[in-house]
């Protein structure tokens, strides 16, 4: 590819009439499900663990559970 075709090729518009730069999306606004209700749903035992203080008592009755479980942790995105 030539230098003179990558440039226009850079200014290509969809079919709305936008550059192709300008659709470029960095961030999205979705939000996570809570996993631990749509495992209920999916017939497993869910649990969310919104604090340390839940996470021994979320893991023994996830390991007790006579069947599937999830435990769904929240952590802070800044931590990681």
């Amino acid at each position: 590819m030539s230098p003179d075709s990558a440039s226009e090729s850079a200014q290509d518009t969809n079919e709305q009439g936008e550059s192709a730069a300008s659709s470029v999306k960095w961030q999205t606004s979705l939000q996570n499900p809570n996993f631990a209700e749509y495992a209920e749903l999916c017939g497993a035992m869910g649990v969310r663990v919104t604090g340390p203080s839940e996470l021994d008592d979320a893991m023994q009755k996830a390991l007790a559970h006579d069947g599937p479980a999830l435990v769904e942790i929240l952590t802070d995105v800044d931590l990681i």
